[in-house]
């Protein structure tokens, strides 16, 4: 038998084994498509709905947590709006016929639970988002709260359990597949034994023949190129004997040509490695200056998503019409809209119906010329609401030194002008009440000598009017010829005790005083209206003294 025909039974007996266990491996194969097939149509759904019931009923209480901290009732609607979903996974999992009766039941009770849990929990947020506080409403949240976490608590066991189940089928079928490829594998070890069997008795036929080439090989290996290989026999093996003479003669004529091609390759060689080296030095650094690039990129990038401001870059337009290139989940929150919302008609068109505001024209226009700029404008916000907005542009040139694009960062500053409104407002009335407690200090100055004056007035008069009273008895006896001396004798007396040359010289300066204050409490009381007056909102002529006198005035406690 020839050498090739043994070679080629041997390589029968190989491929034979290795057909035996394709089979097997394919029995086995369509063994386990079932079986994965069966894990499909049973544990594996309920436990994907079981995990995505889980997302869902989260993503409910974080609904709900947005509602109170925004203050806006449509955090509760999104998540009213999840619990068709959520009680769409728990019925697949309580009406799964692969599933033990004792985990369908345990199914049903939580999508009950779930079920009156969000019901009341749509009530209780809707009054906390819209700050409708009642006194027991904290200790509702609490409990709520206790309901959410247990609910949380059962949903992750009952997931837990269709995984437990899960696992423990995959791992039965995977020892039955380790058996039945373990028993293949000892098929084919047999099968190979037989073939390798058959081989060895070749190759110990061919052993002292093969002996002899390789001697010669080694010969050759050392570079002994002069040894004459004698095997001429007519099988194969003196086949290839006699080729590998040829081979030798044909090797020893091309050594002494590589010998001195060799020689000019190592100097090309050196030469090269040396090139080579340098290119690989400056290779290297440019690399590591393009990784140092990259990771700056990745820093920015990382921070332009995390900042709360928005940031926008948009094409250099003349007006900004174009889709813009890059929008930051900080626009979205700036603006009040839905995370991915397009802005297919460029940056005006956040502006809606309302005309383009000229500062954003003209900021624009600057920007796209190569200068930045900042302004605020006033818009409509994605859920309806009015907001001012810091809208800070800026260019961004290429390589050339040319504008490309224009970067915007919007800033929300609605909250901030009205808490300065408000600070404002506040700073006002606190410059209104220390105004009034300084025109109470200067109209309490005259009121109170008025008032002294007045009561010395008083006094004075009730004097007066004894002295008064006397003259006219002096009078009456002076007509009627009575004794004119006693009369003028209590006369003398009463005009003695009223001091009539005192009163005669202090009651016109107590008059003049009263009649001062006056005149300076009606100059007080006009200061203060024309002080006060509201703005006309339009300018007209003014008079620089009175309302410089007005306000020194109005303050001149200061």
């Amino acid at each position: 038998m020839k050498i090739v025909t043994k070679i080629w039974l041997g390589f029968a007996l190989l491929i034979t084994g290795y057909v035996m266990t394709v089979v097997m491996t394919e029995v086995n194969s369509r063994s386990g498509e079932r079986f994965l097939s069966m894990i499909q149509e049973s544990a594996f759904p309920s436990a994907n709905a079981a995990q995505s019931a889980i997302t869902d009923f989260k993503q409910q209480l974080s609904y709900f947590e947005d509602a109170v901290v925004f203050g806006e009732p449509t955090g509760v609607e999104r998540a009213t709006e999840l619990q068709q979903d959520l009680i769409q996974q728990l019925n697949r999992i309580e009406n799964d016929p692969h599933l033990s009766a004792a985990r369908r039941e345990a199914a049903a009770l939580v999508n009950q639970r779930i079920q009156a849990f969000i019901t009341d929990a749509a009530v209780l947020y809707t009054k906390l988002a819209k700050s409708d506080s009642t006194p027991d409403l904290p200790a509702q949240a609490n409990r709520m709260k206790v309901r959410s976490e247990k609910l949380s608590q059962e949903l992750d066991a009952l997931r837990d359990d269709l995984r437990r189940e899960l696992k423990a089928t995959f791992d039965a079928w995977s020892q039955k597949i380790f058996r039945d490829r373990t028993l293949s594998e000892i098929v084919f070890a047999i099968v190979l034994l037989g073939a390798a069997g058959l081989i060895a008795t070749v190759i110990v036929n061919l052993s002292s023949r093969l002996r002899g080439l390789i001697g010669a090989s080694e010969r050759l290996t050392s570079g002994d190129y002069l040894t004459v290989v004698s095997d001429a026999a007519p099988d194969e093996v003196g086949q290839l004997g006699q080729g590998f003479e040829s081979m030798r003669i044909a090797i020893h004529k091309r050594n002494q040509e590589l010998h001195a091609f060799n020689t000019s390759l190592d100097e090309l060689v050196r030469k090269r490695t040396e090139e080579l080296e340098l290119r690989n030095t400056e290779l290297s650094t440019q690399i590591a200056e393009r990784q140092r690039a990259e990771r700056s990129l990745r820093l920015v990038e990382s921070a332009i998503v995390q900042i709360d401001e928005g940031v926008v870059i948009a094409p250099a337009d003349a007006l900004p019409i174009s889709v813009p290139e890059y929008l930051n989940p900080g626009f979205f929150k700036t603006l009040h809209l839905t995370p991915g919302t397009p802005v297919a008609g460029g940056l005006i068109s956040l502006f809606g119906v309302a005309p383009v505001p000229n500062s954003f024209r003209a900021a624009w226009a600057t920007a796209c010329s190569g200068t930045q700029q900042t302004i605020e404008v006033s818009l409509t916000r994605g859920d309806g609401s009015d907001g001012i907005i810091e809208w800070h542009v800026a260019p961004l040139r290429d390589l050339d030194g040319r504008v490309a694009s224009v970067v915007s960062i919007l800033r929300d500053l609605t909250e901030q002008k009205r808490e300065e409104a408000q600070r404002h407002q506040g700073q006002k009335m606190e410059s209104i009440g220390q105004l009034a407690a300084g025109v109470a200090h200067e109209i309490n100055t005259p009121i109170q000598f008025i008032g002294d004056n007045l009561r010395f007035l008083g006094d004075s008069f009730g004097d007066l009017t004894t002295v008064l009273e006397t003259h006219a008895k002096l009078l009456e006896s002076a007509r009627a010829n009575g004794n004119l001396a006693q009369a003028i004798a209590a006369t003398d007396a009463a005009s003695k005790r009223a001091d009539l040359t005192y009163l005669s010289e202090e009651i016109p300066k107590a008059i003049a005083q009263s009649l001062e204050g006056v005149t300076r409490v009606a100059e007080i009381v006009r200061a203060m209206k024309e002080f006060s007056h509201p703005d006309q909102g339009e300018m007209k002529p003014t008079d620089l003294n009175s309302a410089i006198t007005t306000t020194l005035t109005v303050a001149r406690n200061e």
